[in-house]
């Protein structure tokens, strides 16, 4: 919306297929593709901050959403898949570093904005990036809990089990020993008999 207001429709375009990439990403994760609807959120969100930093320039902020990215791939990427993880935190570190390479390098941006645009373009990034960060990470926290609560219980259920089974060992010896002396009163009373 504010790329259209400033009359910025390439933007708005490019914004758009993100968008449409995310949109791909839940039609691949409703139909249990996931692998798929991963990597194309990684693309989406890496794409459209990539883009909207060429375009407004390094001033408007818009490479702050890029220190959510490792939150973003642990996210999306389970212990098991490191691999993944490993590559979809390279691909956004590697867009960072060229980002900073232009920074460095003086390449101009797209758009020539004046500063109180760029200011306010880069306040609201600050703001919805560390917004964005805090909410990952309290997503994180909870299902830390959630995993942490599950094991709890699961452990409660092993230690249950794990006393029945001793119970039922010691019940076990029991009646083995209660066999022996019983075995062995019938060897005495079959040599008596004999």
């Amino acid at each position: 919306i504010f790329s259209i207001y400033l009359n910025f429709y390439s933007s708005a375009i490019v914004f758009f297929g993100a968008q449409l990439f995310f949109i791909l990403s839940l039609y691949f994760n409703s139909r249990l593709k996931f692998p798929l609807s991963k990597t194309f959120v990684v693309i989406a969100t890496n794409f459209s901050v990539f883009y909207l930093s060429l375009f407004y320039g390094f001033s408007s902020g818009f490479h702050l959403y890029y220190f959510t990215s490792p939150l973003i791939a642990l996210s999306l990427f389970s212990f098991d898949e490191i691999r993944n993880f490993i590559i979809a935190t390279a691909i956004y570190m590697v867009s960072t570093f060229i980002l900073v390479l232009f920074y460095l390098n003086d390449i101009k941006h797209i758009v020539v904005n004046d500063s109180s645009i760029s200011d306010i373009l880069y306040s609201i990034n600050v703001f919805l990036a560390l917004s964005f960060t805090i909410l990952i990470a309290v997503n994180f926290s909870n299902f830390h809990k959630k995993i942490n609560i599950s094991l709890k219980e699961k452990n409660v259920v092993l230690i249950q089990n794990e006393n029945l089974l001793i119970s039922e060992i010691t019940e076990r010896e029991i009646t083995s020993k209660k066999l022996e002396v019983s075995l062995s009163e019938i060897e005495t009373l079959l040599s008596e008999t004999h």
